[in-house]
């Protein structure tokens, strides 16, 4: 079973693990394209909504759900999810987008384009489980769509039915290289909702990584991440993370000094070399590939 979509620079795949009576259900949003502006702007952009609590501008607007030239397309989303979270199934789409670009058919939203699709593919496969990942912008992407999930059924509050209930379906969140999303608040949430009680929440970084440490925690800027990293040092031994909260050195000269040299160190070279001991490891017992 596959699934894709392809609005903008904002794409997300959907698979499961087999067609029929499946386990795993997995979404997984696409990351940032090396050669992509629209991409690094976003990764870069430090604006934030709050939504209740503090959320990054341009990763809504990723998401489908709004729009900075229309402001007051924020405060329709606000409402929306208000109005959602007491009704047995949603009554309005969540984005708070115009009238006349819900309608369009041509455009795809990427947040309820893809709510829904989750929502018809767990009703047919009953017993599955939901994973939900992505990669650098599309770890972002994959962090907020799963606070939107909960944002629309908070405590004592009904989104969906038992049945249809997409959060209630969710096993974990796994993010590589995944940017700052929101504010401490939101941090709270998030570690609140996906940690407690079972920990489902595991966010990879990787070496120097820039977008991992950025939108900015301090003081002016004040986004945070929330729950473990599991850090991986530059020939993937895992190690501490010690720079989590400041864009480090490192980062900096790596990306600025070569911006090429970080692309090939940084998603090249590690592809192959985390790729060898994969090839070695299916020649050795070919039935991984059934298992992957």
């Amino acid at each position: 079973m596959l699934r894709s979509q392809k609005t903008n620079s904002t794409q997300a795949f959907i698979f499961a693990d087999r067609e029929t009576d499946a386990g795993a259900i997995v979404l997984a949003f696409r990351g940032t394209e090396a050669f992509n502006a629209y991409d690094w702007c976003t990764d870069l952009d430090f604006s934030w909504y709050e939504l209740p609590q503090l959320v990054h501008l341009g990763f809504l607007e990723a998401l489908g759900l709004g729009d900075r030239t229309r402001m007051q397309s924020f405060q329709r989303l606000k409402q929306n999810i208000y109005e959602n979270s007491r009704t047995p199934l949603p009554q309005t789409p969540t984005s708070g987008l115009p009238d006349f670009v819900l309608s369009d058919e041509t455009k795809l939203l990427a947040y309820d384009h893809i709510s829904a699709e989750l929502v018809t593919i767990l009703r047919k496969h009953r017993n599955a489980k939901l994973y939900i990942t992505g990669h650098s912008l599309g770890g972002a992407l994959a962090t907020l769509f799963t606070a939107m999930l909960f944002y629309n059924r908070e405590e004592n509050r009904v989104f969906y039915s038992t049945e249809d209930d997409v959060a209630r379906r969710l096993a974990a969140l796994y993010t590589f290289g995944q940017p700052r999303v929101g504010d401490k608040s939101f941090a709270s949430f998030m570690d609140t909702s996906l940690n407690k009680p079972t920990m489902r929440y595991f966010r990879v970084v990787y070496n120097n990584d820039m977008v991992a440490r950025v939108p900015f925690d301090n003081s002016l800027f004040g986004f945070k991440h929330f729950g473990n990293s599991c850090y991986f040092t530059y020939n993937y031994t895992p190690g501490t993370l010690l720079r989590d909260t400041a864009l480090c050195v490192g980062s900096i000269l790596t990306f600025y000094a070569d911006p090429s040299g970080r692309a090939i160190s940084q998603f090249l070279l590690p592809g192959l070399h985390g790729a060898v001991p994969a090839l070695r490891a299916v020649r050795a017992r070919p039935e991984l590939l059934h298992e992957l």
